[in-house]
């Protein structure tokens, strides 16, 4: 391989056009190995990521979408293209210095102009479906975004601490009385001094809030007073309507370490809880299924497990369905289908 010539490279890096001579970036990246010249410039790029917050940085979105298109229409007697090697490599480097970007989170930088005055930059952190994306914020609180959750972080966080969420995440709050800690979804907003509490909002008629520790305020649109938590409590607001319940906080922010935990929980509650877990439709075939319940905890099982798990314990049965390809080349949702057994 010729000597490595970093303006090529970084002139490749900060290209939008594809219409770069390739043939160079396929010497560096398309073998199994690279230089250690390589491998440090890759490190130094990433460190200057970090240490310029305020500026956009490199949006590899287009390249994520690059990347998925091919997985889509994958065949495994062409190699994937250099973006897609060179997305990887970087990819790599990332994980080293423990930057979640790459396989478990996705980070984007926005430069959003504020009315024509100066603009201030954003991150999201983004957890693919199906997986569990852990984040530390820079004021050493603590995240774990549910798969498919996004989380919207300003760049100026140690002077403003304001979230906004999509979807469902757990939050362990480092205490600053001085910076209010402030979650925002698109049905209310969460606001705490230190805690541990999950949110998540599955839609924008939805809001769900749970306790585990300290205490929240949850501010809902059309309630003139705010709900304040304590530990053990639900806040759930569906369509305008608010309702708040004790609860075990323990069973619904166990997800967090990959734990499903059901304690005598009634099978309607099962059910529901499989759903939102492993995304599925579930349908009880008989009303005698609701007077059952089950105990038990699950480490990162499959549903066919805990399904087959269940059915050692309690006269059911159950079939999965396949999954049914749409006209837009998504797929439905897996159908379960659950059965009492006769003895």
């Amino acid at each position: 391989m010729s000597r490595f010539d970093k303006e090529k490279l970084d002139q490749y890096l900060n290209s939008d056009s594809g219409n770069q001579d390739d043939s160079y970036l396929v010497g560096l990246f398309g073998g199994n190995t690279t230089k250690p010249e390589v491998d440090q410039f890759v490190r130094d790029d990433w460190k200057l990521f970090e240490k310029e917050p305020g500026k956009p940085g490199k949006d590899l979105s287009g390249v994520l979408a690059k990347v998925h298109h091919q997985i889509n229409q994958w065949n495994f007697s062409q190699k994937p293209s250099l973006r897609h090697r060179l997305y990887r490599y970087y990819s790599a480097v990332a994980a080293v210095l423990m930057i979640p970007l790459v396989i478990l989170s996705i980070l984007k930088w926005d430069q959003r102009d504020d009315g024509g005055q100066s603009s201030k930059g954003y991150l999201t952190v983004q957890a693919p479906n199906h997986s569990r994306v852990d984040y530390v914020l820079p004021d050493s609180s603590q995240v774990c975004l549910k798969g498919g959750a996004s989380l919207t972080i300003p760049v100026d966080f140690a002077e403003d601490r304001h979230l906004k969420l999509i979807g469902e995440a757990f939050f362990d709050v480092t205490k600053d009385i001085h910076h209010p800690f402030v979650v925002e979804l698109p049905s209310g907003q969460v606001e705490v001094l230190g805690t541990r509490f999950t949110a998540a909002s599955l839609h924008e008629n939805h809001l769900e809030v749970v306790l585990e520790e300290g205490k929240v305020k949850a501010t809902v649109p059309n309630y003139a007073e705010a709900f304040i938590l304590t530990p053990n409590q639900k806040l759930e607001v569906i369509d305008g309507l608010a309702q708040l319940d004790r609860v075990e906080a323990i069973k619904l922010t166990s997800w967090k370490d990959g734990k499903l935990i059901f304690k005598d929980d009634p099978f309607p509650e099962i059910v529901e809880r499989l759903e939102k877990w492993y995304g599925v439709d579930i349908k009880l075939n008989s009303d005698q299924l609701a007077q059952y319940s089950f105990r038990g905890v699950f480490m990162d099982e499959s549903l066919e497990e805990v399904l087959r798990m269940m059915a050692f314990t309690l006269p059911i049965k159950y079939k999965i369905a396949e999954r049914k390809r749409l006209p837009d080349g998504s797929y439905s949702p897996q159908q379960v289908v659950i059965t009492k057994r006769n003895p």
